[in-house]
């Protein structure tokens, strides 16, 4: 067996065989340690140094695995066992980098956080889409990958309450406005937040490139092809963005024991209503930034302001979804009352979207300003020739 694996897995796995005493560990640390889950594999760990079945142990499981994945490819099977196994694994090491890394793990966590819930709306979607088709394969489709990214979601939770999270997961910047204060919460929230936007661009980006592709084949003129993409990179990149929350309408409504149909009306709803404000955001996006300092500062400010506002005004906005689909929008002051609650507990999302929006204004350059004043001049010239 390679030595270097040898010094791997004894910087991973290892313990002294002779214990010294050492100060307490937080309590957070024993989730997080295999060895207090589980107290039979203590007495392989404290003797890895004279006896070396554990490492030969984990280096035959990864040779077995690698040649089982390089043989069969997606077909390959991990047994039970071999799964927890290497489950015992990831969990150790994660431990030691809580230890010895909380800010590195924190912010590990709470990017994971931000891709876990896109896992888990992109799995309401297509479970959504399941139902409204009657495909049973697609139903259990999407519950499968919600369900995956639920375990994931919750994986990272713990991972932020064990590096010292838990008030800034708990918090309400009305409540608790002090909180603002710890860089932590800014980069928990921002970095949450940020694979939803990055996947929302993405899309209005790819929108863009096709429909520049499509005009130059169709042979329209350049003007033209840039109101487009303009166009056409707005409307889907804010529709992708409204359907992601109202994949999460449809999945809280069918938790609150909505009926399916009440969850469709729901996730139509919010849908629409978030799909319109955030094409009102992803419009600022996609405008070119200004050369000069102070126009580009003020062009990200807006950006930011704008996506700060669509992004609190989705919260009430969802009330209105859930009280239209089950029939109880009608009760006026219950709907205010639960619209501003909502609002309340949406406020956390102001201020990182505003840095999120700051940051990113101009990333999707599609310079359809640009073209736009190029198409005109060929235009204007083709008109005098």
């Amino acid at each position: 067996m390679p030595q270097d694996y040898l010094d791997i897995v004894d910087e991973i796995f290892g313990e002294p065989s002779v214990k010294k005493e050492e100060p307490k560990k937080p309590d957070y640390l024993d989730y997080y340690d295999p060895v207090v889950i589980e107290p039979p594999k203590r007495s392989i760990i404290e003797n890895r140094k004279q006896d070396k079945s554990y490492a030969d142990e984990v280096y035959k499981s990864t040779e077995d695995l690698g040649q089982e994945i390089l043989s069969n490819g997606p077909t390959a099977t991990i047994t039970e066992d071999k799964r927890n196994f290497f489950q015992k694994a990831v969990d150790r090491l994660e431990f030691k980098i809580i230890d010895k890394y909380p800010n590195l793990a924190f912010n590990a966590a709470s990017f994971g956080s931000g891709l876990q819930k896109f896992g888990m709306s992109l799995g309401n979607l297509i479970e959504y889409g399941g139902n409204k088709t009657d495909i049973d394969s697609m139903k259990k489709f999407g519950r499968k990958i919600y369900n995956l990214y639920k375990e994931r979601g919750e994986t990272s939770r713990d991972v932020i309450e064990a590096a010292g999270g838990k008030e800034i997961l708990e918090s309400n910047i009305i409540d608790n406005p002090e909180i603002m204060k710890d860089p932590r919460w800014w980069s928990y929230n921002v970095l949450d937040m940020a694979p939803s936007l990055v996947s929302t661009l993405g899309v209005a980006g790819a929108a863009h490139k096709t429909i520049q592709v499509g005009g130059k084949l169709l042979k329209l003129t350049p003007r033209v092809i840039a109101k487009l993409s303009m166009g056409g990179a707005t409307l889907t990149g804010g529709g992708f963005g409204g359907a992601l929350e109202g994949g999460s309408t449809y999945r809280d409504l069918k938790e609150s024991g909505a009926s399916e149909d009440e969850a469709q009306v729901g996730a139509e709803l919010m849908t629409g209503m978030a799909g319109l404000l955030n094409m009102i955001s992803v419009g600022q996006f996609l405008k070119k930034l200004p050369a000069n300092m102070y126009g580009n500062l003020n062009r990200r400010a807006i950006t930011g302001a704008v996506e700060a506002i669509t992004e609190w005004l989705e919260e009430p906005s969802e009330v209105i979804a859930k009280r239209t689909a089950t029939g109880t929008v009608d009760n006026i002051p219950e709907t205010v009352v639960d619209a501003m609650k909502a609002i309340h507990d949406g406020a956390n999302v102001v201020g990182p979207s505003l840095v999120l929006g700051f940051l990113t204004a101009g990333t999707v350059n599609i310079n359809s300003q640009l073209e736009v004043q190029q198409g005109a001049k060929q235009d204007g010239l083709r008109e005098q020739v």
